[in-house]
């Protein structure tokens, strides 16, 4: 062959394999599922968000963190019946802190009775130079109400509970029961409408059977009412997204009474899509006040991540008439734990639960006063560091929207985190 007949066939060659080129890159490469493709840029935009963002920086801490020391930096009693852009101040169960815009999110569990479901922007300072009473200073600046396809909520239509900032975009809040009677883990865009409601294992949602003696339906499996999605919180990287029941499933257990404690669901949801992912049981413990003649309860109110390795803080939160509030922050974590997801019951199954070690009792160690300086806590968030490098932790009551009988109070705790042993 001559030197002309091989250039010739080795042109044709390279054609060959540019034309086909094309369909063979088309079949290794589909293109993606557009759903999973914005759940990962989104995820992709948090977390560079939240890397930048100048407030709690404990996102950028490597490995697990803990508790080195807690002290009462303050508190402010707001004055009974205040009222905020024509709204009752009032049932407010948690709080977020949004570090692009320096503010905290104040969500009320208002079921739309005193004004539509909704949730306050609050500015939350502190000074640990100044005496208690005196050295936090609360501050309302917007309030938001929340909107499902349809508009305002309804009377009974929703119960929020629980609020964590996501990014400058989007918010998560829990929804304690709606008109079914069902709970929800709910996103909401920028104009606090909701896009998307999480998917739940099915063993949550309340189911009855008749009971012929007592001639009623009764509970047999989900939460119980009113016990539900109390907390909400985001690992500091925005990986993790957690929401807990106040107390046990039905199929697992009964609320706490004053010898036995329940056993809560921690339940997980891992990004970028934020499915249901692992599942843990969190000890709440015993109603610490009273005897069983005197009623009252205990659950699991709230929680807050310290660290992307399964460390939390849980705030428990018990009343008994006639000895108020007991209000006691824990650390706890799921590193050891056994994951139940999937597990319909965890009646009969040995599983070890989360650690738990006692932080602080907001009567015992600061010395507040239950009635006065300690009401119905059942919101807490961290906000960013303060100058001393310690970090605020920032506790709001539930008034319960009985100004005369109860308060809204925010406190404020200075927290000193370290790095785990």
């Amino acid at each position: 062959m001559t030197r002309r007949s091989i250039t010739f066939v080795l042109l044709v060659l390279v054609m060959v394999v540019a034309l086909a080129a094309p369909g063979l890159a088309a079949k290794k490469a589909p293109n993606p599922n557009p759903m999973a493709l914005e759940h990962a840029n989104e995820h992709s935009r948090v977390q560079q968000t939240a890397a930048a963002a100048s407030g709690v920086s404990m996102a950028s801490a490597n490995g697990p963190l803990s508790v080195a020391d807690v002290e009462l930096v303050g508190y402010e009693v707001l004055d009974k019946n205040s009222y905020f852009h024509g709204t009752l101040i009032g049932g407010l169960s948690d709080l977020t802190y949004d570090p692009i815009n320096g503010v905290y999110y104040a969500i009320s569990d208002d079921k739309s009775e005193f004004a539509s479901a909704r949730y306050y922007t609050v500015s939350v300072s502190a000074d640990p130079s100044k005496e208690a009473d005196a050295a936090v200073s609360v501050d309302f600046k917007d309030v938001t109400f929340v909107r499902d396809h349809g508009g305002l909520y309804p009377l009974d239509g929703i119960d929020l509970e629980g609020i964590e900032w996501f990014s400058k975009n989007k918010l998560f809040v829990s929804n304690e029961r709606d008109v079914n009677g069902d709970p929800s883990v709910l996103r909401l865009n920028p104009n606090a409408r909701v896009d998307r409601s999480l998917r739940l294992p099915g063993y949550y949602y309340p189911m009855y059977e008749y009971d012929s003696e007592l001639e009623e339906d009764v509970l047999v499996s989900g939460v119980y009412s009113n016990l539900a999605f109390e907390s909400l919180t985001l690992t500091p990287d925005h990986g993790t997204l957690v929401t807990a029941t106040e107390a046990s499933l039905a199929q697992d257990g009964v609320p706490s009474t004053h010898t036995t404690g329940s056993n809560s669901r921690v339940l997980e949801f891992g990004a970028p899509g934020f499915q249901p992912a692992a599942e843990f049981v969190y000890p709440v413990g015993p109603i610490p006040k009273g005897t069983a003649n005197d009623g009252g309860d205990n659950g699991l109110s709230a929680m807050v991540a310290l660290d992307n390795d399964g460390t939390f803080l849980a705030m428990e939160r018990s009343y008994v008439g006639g000895y108020g509030n007991t209000i006691r922050i824990y650390q706890t974590s799921t590193a050891n734990a056994t994951d139940v997801s999937g597990w319909f019951t965890i009646k009969g199954k040995s599983y070890t639960p989360m650690t738990k070690d006692l932080v602080v009792d907001l009567e015992a160690d600061p010395g507040l006063v239950p009635g006065e300086t300690i009401d119905n806590m059942e919101g807490m968030a961290f906000g960013p560091m303060m100058k001393d490098g310690r970090y605020p932790l920032v506790l709001v009551s539930d008034d319960n929207f009985n100004p005369e009988n109860q308060n809204t109070i925010f406190i404020v705790l200075a927290v000193t985190l370290e790095p785990a042993d």
